[in-house]
C-alpha cells in the first residue's frame, strides 16, 4: 500500500514538474516577445531623437545615421552584435545641444 502511495505521489510530482516547465517556457517566450517589442520601440525613439537633432544641427546632416552604419559594420566585422551602439547613440544625443 505504501508503495502505491509513493508511486502516486511520484506521478503527481512529475505532472507538476511538467506543468511548471511548460509555464516556464511560455513565460520565456512572452518575455522574449516583450523584449523584442521594447527594443523596436527604443530604436524608433532613438531614430526620432536623431531626426530632431539633425533638424536642429543642419551642418551635420545624417551624422547619426552614418555613425550607426559604421558601428554596425565594425560590429559585424568583429563577429559581435553592436548592442552598445544604442547606448552610444543615446549618450551622443544627450551631448548635443
Amino acid at each position: 500500500m505504501q508503495r502505491d502511495q509513493l508511486l502516486s505521489e511520484l506521478a503527481g510530482v512529475r505532472r507538476r514538474v511538467a506543468e511548471s516547465q511548460t509555464q516556464h517556457k511560455r513565460r520565456e517566450e512572452e518575455l522574449k516577445g516583450t523584449s523584442d517589442r521594447l527594443r523596436r520601440v527604443m530604436e524608433s525613439a532613438i531614430q526620432s531623437m536623431t531626426f530632431v537633432v539633425e533638424i536642429r544641427e543642419p551642418c551635420t546632416p545624417n551624422l547619426q545615421t552614418q555613425k550607426e552604419k559604421i558601428v554596425r559594420t565594425i560590429g559585424r566585422d568583429n563577429g559581435k552584435r553592436s548592442k552598445n551602439m544604442r547606448q552610444r547613440n543615446l549618450e551622443d544625443l544627450g551631448d548635443t545641444r
